[in-house]
This record gives C-alpha cells, structure tokens and sequence, in this order.
C-alpha cells in the first residue's frame, strides 16, 4: 500500500474546512470518496475534490479499495459508525468527542481489538503549533514543577460561520447529546492530559445554558458555558473553561504555573511567552496564528496515514479517547451532585 484510501463519511462544516483539504493534500492519502446522509452535500466535496460518491454506509464499508473511514458525524453517531466500519475490516480516524459515553467507547475499543485495526481520535490541538511548544518547555523543566493552570477556549458557537451568518436551526439540527463541555472541552482535556503527561482523577462541574436558543426560541437542552475544575493523579489541578458565548473569538489561552515559573500560550502575537521566576520573559513565535474561522491544517491525517502505512501507535489511541469521555461523563455527575466526582477507569 503507497497510499491510504480515504473515504469522508459526514460532510459538513469540519470536513469543509478540515477534513477534506487535510486530506486532499496529504502525500499519504487518496481521497476516494464521500458519504452523507443527503447526497448533495456529499456531491458538492465531489465537484471539489473528485472521487466517488456512495449512497450508503454499508456501500463504503463493503468497497474492497476503501482502507479507512473518517467519521466527522454528530457525537451519537460515532460510535456506531466507527464499530461498523472496523468490523468491516477499515481503519478509523473518528472526530471527538469519541462517543456519548464510556460504555460507547469501549465498544469501539473491542472492535479496534478484535479487527487488528487502527483507531485514532482526532484531538488535532494537540498539534497545534504554541501547544508543540508548551510541550517541549514542560518535558525540558523549564517551570520546575507544575502546580496548576488554567485553560479556556471560547469562541461564539457553531451556528455563527465565517460570514458572520447565522443559522437558526443550527441547534435542532445537529444532534449533540451534551453541550459545550463535550464539543469543546474534550479538546482541552485531552490537550491538558498530553502537555502534562496526566490521568484526571476527580472533577467539579459547573456548567450554565446561558443563551443559546432553538430555532423555536427555546433554551438548548444542554450547557452553552461551563468551567470544570480538575484534579490529576499527580496532585496537579486546574481549570478549564469554555463557553459558546465569546464574541472575539480569540479566548483560547493556557497558563500553566510551576515553580519556577509560568508558561503562556496564544499570548497576543507570539504563541507562547516564557514567564521566569527571576522575572525575565523569553517569547516564541511559533508563526501566524490564524482566528478561530481560519483553523490551523494541522499533520493530522498525515500522522493517521503513517500510522497505517509503517503499523504504528495512533498519535491519540482509543484508551485516551476513552479516558477523556469518562473525564467528561463524571464531570455531568458532579454538575448533577454538587460535589467533587472521582473519575472512574
């Protein structure tokens, strides 16, 4: 195999924006196709992109030069999909949140076993380059050790594009099963775990729809505002913060304290500012940072192509998937409760 054959299934807005040009440039990758519910949209990533267009999931699944799927369909579908698809003897690149819940996740994870396939989570900021950054400055000590931090990424919601247009039935339509937490924190979840090399190990929620309406003027049946406070194993806590509401789409920063010093990302033009304990600052410019409507095209799909291709460990397995859906599913029982929840393995 020189190169892995791609099919999209789900062909809305992250696979406009994301998917479908990662892919279509990836040395790695041939784009062999689309499926979507409506078939139009899918027609429309053909006339882009080329391909072939299928009329159902089992279609792509059963096409013996299909190698792999990669599922950018609502949350309550995930799981589904990718269980089907790897059963069916394809690899996997599922958009996160992995699943609804655990029990969903590992369902998927005894299909990855059982099939000898690959299955990755797609958690791209990890990639992202200040985040890349961080990182080094962690695993070098560069702050001693870390005691906390905080995280916030916040943005004005799915429904509002590039444009400035808005889509009223934005919220009818999509199918979340939970709210901002689950569509927007298990990014930094799962980013927080890998810069800090961590298992979250009790949580507290404090969530609020503050809002975000229905196209009928109701409320949304889950949570547009949240801010979860974390306790890792290793003693370190922290909180994440993250809302549907911030209209300057650019609160997307991550302090992390530490003894001898403090790590800053997204700090104005640079991507991360060095703050030392004997008060010096070193700054890294990590290169342009593009706004929220101009995400960065990260290696993703490269790094799930190579994975393939040379048999290796999926930069983002399905235990850490799963892990960031068990953070996320004690953190709705916390909010439930009112206490601190530990995170159950």
């Amino acid at each position: 195999m020189e190169k892995v054959q791609i099919v999209i299934v789900g062909c809305g807005n992250v696979s406009e924006k994301r998917h479908a040009p990662l892919c279509d440039r990836s040395p790695k990758v041939d784009l062999y196709g689309f499926y979507n519910r409506t078939r139009a949209k899918a027609e429309r990533f053909q006339e882009k992109y080329g391909g072939k267009v299928y009329d159902s999931l089992e279609e792509v699944l059963s096409d013996p030069n299909v190698d792999a799927v990669l599922v950018a369909t609502s949350e309550d579908s995930h799981w589904e999909i990718s269980v089907k698809a790897l059963n069916a003897g394809k690899h996997v690149l599922c958009e996160k949140p992995m699943a609804s819940n655990p029990e969903q996740c590992r369902a998927m994870i005894e299909a990855e076993r059982a099939s000898g396939k690959k299955l990755m989570i797609n958690h791209n900021q990890r990639l992202y380059a200040p985040h890349q950054k961080a990182k080094e400055l962690l695993d070098k000590g560069a702050i001693g050790k870390v005691l906390f931090f905080r995280t916030e990424y916040h943005f004005r919601g799915h429904e509002t594009n590039a444009k400035g247009e808005i889509n009223p039935n934005h919220y009818d339509r999509i199918g979340h099963v939970h709210g901002v937490l689950s569509q927007v924190g298990s990014h930094r979840i799962d980013l927080m775990n890998y810069l800090l090399g961590d298992e979250v190990e009790e949580v507290f929620l404090a969530a609020n729809t503050l809002a975000k309406k229905m196209s009928d003027g109701s409320p949304i049946p889950y949570e547009d505002q949240s801010v979860l406070n974390v306790r890792y194993k290793s003693g370190v806590v922290g909180t994440v913060e993250n809302s549907w509401l911030d209209f300057s789409d650019n609160a997307r920063k991550t302090f992390i304290y530490g003894t001898e010093g403090t790590i800053e990302t997204y700090a104005g033009q640079y991507g991360v500012v060095l703050h030392q304990r004997n008060g010096q600052r070193v700054y890294f410019d990590t290169g342009a940072i593009p706004g929220h409507y101009e995400p960065p095209l990260t290696d993703i799909v490269d790094i799930f192509a190579t994975c393939i291709l040379e048999d290796k460990k999926p930069l983002v397995t399905s235990r850490e998937g799963l892990h960031c859906l068990q953070v996320i599913n004690a953190a709705y029982e916390s909010q439930k409760a009112g206490t601190w929840v530990k995170v159950q393995d």
